[in-house]
């Protein structure tokens, strides 16, 4: 029997039960075949008494819930069979009783939706077994609280089946047939388990800009290349996105991620030839730091990493340095010394500084501790600590790395100008240049190939290079042989900084100086560069190579609004129409919005495996992977917070319990619309 929305269909299924004295358990959808697969064998079905919600089986002697996934499951058992087959209640006449509640009321439903996005933002799935109770309490007289009923398995039910399914739906409406960009990295849960996290990157017609978003977080088996690829590629068919329209993935600098032979990228690229593989400039500007650091004496390191470990784990270190640090500096409370992580890309810069800032306390610290508690350690550091050389080094480095941190931050922003960045990973290399090379060399250079200068051949000795203004005013009082060493170990760190660069970041240059092209100050002058060779190197987004450049060509004869932000004016370009209403630039607009929706960083997938680690913790390490990515979907889409959450007509048309309680969580809509056949038989009962 097919259940229809139309007022005949109503009235024919209301008058056939008022016949049949309604024979059958109605569950919300699937009556007929409920009335196959259970009511055949009704004799065994009762009411429990004493609890007019539950049934009871005569067969097995046991109380079942009135669902009918239970039902028809435990019919099916083997116990079941045997206990039937025992008993002569098969084909007895007694007749099914009726379990049935009314549906939920759509504000029943809003409150218990905004409530379940609430435990997904701000707190751990149980809690809300007490906050169900505690809001109902609130107000016994309403009519929207006194019959709300929301625990731990319906909340994780609504989270995992209602709100996220909706989410990404919308999500991928919006990507749609666009090209767009997916930033991808593994890493390992608590639980030793490996996942692999997807984030978007598109230009949405809908917002009007372009957005990166949360897309997938992926259960793996083994993170090697070929596993990686076929997840991923998998992924995107499932899910309905042509692979041919990726532009760009990003990724770290793994070998097994863009590795020339057999990698994740270079498998990608079998099946797409044009796709751009981005190197996170985060990844390589941190490593080029590192590996520059190396250059100086071990004892550095020891130094920041001791200076943090020496107060961590002990409160009555903090205090007694407290006291000493309020002595010295008129009351101030000293600043914790940052940890330093590999993962973390800027904590040796502010641990650095935050040790030079406290240089004389931390000196005077050590020095009473070595005497008082006898450890070597803090005698170690207290001898550090007094050296002119050491503060020298880290002086340098205080000056020097402040550079490279402030370019990561930059790139590590969401918002940034892909034309400025480029601007200033030159800047970068052409600051550290500067104290290397003379000026009159340098003026040589060609500023915007920086990448491919041959620079070492121009390189002054160390006893002519200025290290700034703090460098000399420390080096005062150090000997002639110590300040040469000093400066000489300085110069290589400078040498071996700049080689980084050059050798970690030349693709991704080659990529913002494309870019270049495409700025407002290009496009609406005059005279403007041939942008033919990049129409060309994306052919995937540039179809019609003569209509790009016609349009490119003709740019500067229409006035446009948002020339200073590199985005906004192409955005106002892909919007422009004629008179009849098409699109008069939508070629090379969409071209130059592609290559901008390229990801230069990983940032936005670390933040997401940091909210990862938040919510699969040490105290929450079961947490199912799938229900762990509802929730950072949920998080991620609602950008106005849960105080704004407004539940959509797809969400309230999932809430029912076949939706919400199906493994399979499936994610279609069905045709039939039976509200209005529920509402009837409500009012039969």
């Amino acid at each position: 029997m097919v259940i229809s929305g139309k007022d005949s269909s109503v009235g024919i299924l209301v008058e056939k039960l008022k016949k049949e004295l309604i024979k059958q358990i109605l569950a919300t959808k699937g009556v007929e075949t409920e009335r196959k697969s259970v009511g055949s064998k009704r004799g065994w079905l009762t009411v429990c008494i004493g609890d007019d919600t539950k049934a009871w089986c005569k067969a097995c002697h046991c109380t079942l819930t009135t669902h009918k996934k239970d039902l028809i499951e435990h019919s099916k058992t083997k116990k079941h069979d045997q206990s039937i087959k025992r008993s002569n209640i098969v084909g007895q006449s007694s007749k099914m009783p009726i379990f049935f509640q009314k549906p939920l009321k759509e504000p029943r439903k809003i409150a218990e939706l905004k409530i379940a996005a609430y435990v997904a933002e701000h707190s751990s799935i149980k809690a809300v077994d007490h906050l169900g109770v505690l809001i109902k309490n609130l107000d016994p007289a309403s009519p929207v609280l006194k019959d709300l009923k929301l625990h731990r398995s319906k909340c994780s039910a609504l989270i995992r089946n209602v709100i996220s399914p909706c989410f990404l739906e919308e999500l991928l409406e919006e990507v749609g047939d666009s090209h767009y960009s997916v930033i991808i990295d593994e890493t390992t849960t608590i639980d030793t388990k490996k996942v692999m996290c997807m984030i978007i990157r598109f230009f949405s017609e809908k917002q009007n800009k372009i957005i990166t978003q949360f897309y997938r977080l992926i259960e793996i088996e083994s993170a090697d290349a070929t596993s990686l690829a076929d997840v991923f590629k998998a992924q995107l068919t499932a899910d309905g996105l042509d692979i041919y329209k990726l532009l760009g993935i990003g990724v770290d600098g793994a070998n097994v991620m863009v590795g020339e032979h057999h990698s994740f990228s270079s498998i990608l690229k079998e099946g797409n030839p044009d796709l751009v593989t981005i190197k996170c400039v985060c990844h390589s500007l941190h490593l080029a730091a590192e590996y520059a650091f190396k250059t100086l004496p071990r004892f550095l390191d020891f130094l920041i990493k001791e200076c943090h470990n020496w107060f961590s784990n002990s409160t009555k270190r903090q205090i007694d340095y407290k006291q000493i640090y309020m002595l010295l500096y008129e009351g101030k409370t000293p600043v914790k010394i940052n940890k330093l992580a590999g993962t973390r890309w800027l904590s040796r810069y502010e641990a650095l500084i935050k040790i030079l800032e406290q240089w004389d306390g931390l000196k005077l610290h050590f020095d009473m501790a070595a005497s008082k508690e006898r450890c070597y350690t803090a005698e170690q550091l207290s001898n550090m600590l007094k050296s002119k050389t050491n503060l020298l080094y880290m002086t340098f480095l205080g000056t020097y790395l402040k550079p490279i941190t402030m370019a990561n931050k930059m790139f590590q922003a969401t918002n940034a100008d892909p034309l400025k960045l480029l601007e200033e990973l030159n800047n970068l290399l052409l600051n550290y240049l500067t104290i290397l090379i003379p000026p009159a060399q340098l003026e040589k250079a060609d500023k915007n190939n920086l990448s491919n200068y041959d620079f070492e051949k121009y390189i002054m000795d160390a006893s002519f290079m200025n290290f700034g203004y703090s460098f000399n005013e420390k080096s005062e009082g150090i000997r002639d042989h110590e300040l040469k060493d000093v400066k000489q170990r300085c110069k290589q760190f400078l040498i071996e900084i700049c080689k980084q660069i050059q050798r970690r970041l030349p693709n991704n240059l080659k990529t913002l100086e494309n870019c270049k092209l495409l700025s407002p100050k290009n496009a609406t002058s005059q005279i403007k560069p041939d942008i033919t060779n990049l129409a060309k190197s994306f052919k995937t987004l540039c179809i019609d190579v003569d209509s790009t450049i016609q349009e490119w060509n003709a740019l500067h004869r229409t006035t446009w609004n948002s020339t200073q932000h590199t985005e906004e004016f192409w955005v106002e370009v892909y919007n422009f129409k004629n008179a009849v209403g098409d699109r008069t630039f939508c070629h090379v607009s969409k071209l130059a919005l592609g290559i901008m929706s390229l990801p230069f960083s990983n940032a936005v997938v670390e933040r997401a495996f940091s909210q990862v680690a938040i919510i699969k913790d040490k105290l929450r390490n079961r947490l199912a992977i799938n229900t762990a990515e509802s929730i950072l979907r949920v998080r991620y889409t609602m950008m106005d917070g849960c105080i704004n959450f407004q539940p959509s007509e797809k969400m309230l048309k999932k809430f029912n319990s076949e939706k919400m309680y199906s493994s399979s969580a499936d994610t279609t809509d069905v045709a039939s619309d039976d509200s209005e056949v529920m509402a009837a038989i409500a009012e039969i009962i």
